[in-house]
């Protein structure tokens, strides 16, 4: 990285920058390496180096978010657990994946993914019924043995994980990105507990994609320290207020995001890229 860079990344910048992504890991169940990314490349850094700095963020975020879900009793371990599964190992290969190609083209796949998520979630709202799907409220007890009811195996969560765990390898992104959607249109969740789910998830494949990329030193360990104490402080104050909200709300503002990002990631590639 250029020393102008590198002065340009002041640590308290830094601090600032992980309490906000920390903040949406609270609320949107996302790591905050989406956001990330962009704000590393913009600083200079490669997409390989800026995914591994920003999983720092994205395992501080998962733990703090985790913890209070815990104690609000939301989290649920056992689907935390069947995601991570094949995405522990999905994350390493895309580690490997995120090695082969060039960055610019890097750059290019990331926006083009944050308009594909748009589009699902749109698409999934006219299909299904949005107002049940997103509702806040956590997810009922299981039904007992017997009753009827909509039944989700293990093989569904696990696959949700392995996709997910691909992309933070590639990307840096944590997951969430692509596990809170995928739960809300193919698994009924609600939107807290695909949120805890996802946080719970993420705390074994961010720290699982984060060693791939310590192992091939693509890890800025100052920045990513200060970018992840932040996120400490934010996470859990996202998972707090997140029962505040109003259903509506959270998820209009998640798509235009995710919007504003994949419009700013499309540029960097077209002009040749910043890092």
């Amino acid at each position: 990285m250029r020393t102008k860079d590198k002065a340009q990344m002041s640590w308290l910048g830094l601090f600032f920058v992980g309490t906000f992504t920390g903040l949406l890991a609270g609320i949107f169940g996302l790591g905050g390496g989406f956001l990330l990314i962009p704000l590393l490349s913009f600083w200079g850094i490669p997409v390989a180096e800026a995914a591994g700095t920003s999983l720092i963020a994205v395992w501080f975020s998962a733990i703090a978010g985790s913890a209070l879900n815990w104690f609000k009793d939301t989290f649920d371990i056992g689907k935390s657990f069947q995601i991570a599964l094949l995405g522990i190992p999905a994350a390493q290969l895309g580690v490997v994946v995120s090695d082969l190609f060039p960055d610019r083209l890097l750059k290019l796949i990331f926006a083009v993914l944050l308009l594909a998520m748009i589009y699902f979630m749109n698409l999934q709202q006219q299909l299904g019924t949005p107002a049940q799907d997103l509702q806040l409220e956590p997810t009922p007890a299981p039904l007992p043995a017997g009753v009827s009811g909509q039944k989700f195996y293990w093989w569904q969560y696990a696959s949700i994980g392995a996709v997910s765990g691909f992309m933070s390898g590639v990307f840096g992104i944590g997951g969430g990105l692509i596990m809170v959607p995928l739960q809300l249109g193919f698994l009924a969740e609600t939107l807290e507990s695909a949120v805890a789910n996802s946080l719970g998830a993420m705390v074994a494949i961010a720290a699982s994609g984060l060693f791939g990329h310590a192992w091939r030193g693509e890890v800025l360990w100052i920045p990513g320290l200060c970018l992840g104490a932040g996120s400490l402080f934010g996470a859990p104050l996202g998972s707090y207020i997140l029962p505040l909200l109003n259903s509506n709300f959270v998820t209009t503002a998640f798509r235009l995001l995710l919007l504003v990002l994949s419009l700013y990631m499309v540029r960097v590639s077209w002009v040749g890229g910043l890092g």
